[in-house]
């Protein structure tokens, strides 16, 4: 385990980074989004001439932030858990159960990214629309984000060995 140590120090250090990157990348996206529902507000109640194509911008949007925001809380550990049932049972079994969760996510997530390719390819030459941009934009973001939960479970189940060695 001792060789494996670095390696997992790098894949502990690239989910920090690109956790750090997401939440950044979802706060300018936040703003983003707040300004332009605004403007299309402001112009389709004061101007009256709306924006036709903000809910082309805002749909797409909100739904990179929404699941790149699941994968933050993933690598947080905000998410629900059943912690008062794991907290009752001895500490051997604790991490046993907690990588046994871990394993399961993990299994969840790259079934999910495997799936989501296909629907995302399956929608590739389709399009959404006032702009007519590819459905694939947003469908994307479905296999993107559970590809990052499935690294974050991969480094939890690391950590939970590594301390389990301590």
């Amino acid at each position: 385990m001792d060789k494996a140590v670095p390696v997992l120090k790098k894949l502990t250090r690239l989910c920090d980074v690109l956790d750090k990157a997401i939440v950044s990348f979802t706060s300018v996206l936040l703003f983003f989004m707040f300004v332009l529902a605004v403007l299309t507000v402001f112009f389709r109640y004061v101007v009256h001439h709306p924006l036709v194509w903000s809910s082309d911008i805002l749909v797409p949007s909100f739904v990179w932030m929404s699941l790149l925001g699941i994968s933050v809380a993933a690598r947080s550990s905000s998410h629900v858990i059943i912690d008062s049932f794991i907290k009752i049972l001895p500490e051997k079994n604790q991490k046993q159960i907690a990588v046994a969760t871990q394993v399961i996510i993990a299994c969840f997530c790259a079934f999910l990214v495997i799936a989501g390719f296909k629907v995302t390819l399956a929608a590739a030459d389709s399009r959404w629309g006032v702009l007519q941009l590819p459905s694939a934009y947003i469908y994307i973001a479905f296999p993107v984000s559970f590809f990052l939960i499935f690294l974050y479970a991969i480094d939890n189940i690391f950590k939970i060995f590594t301390i389990s060695e301590d």
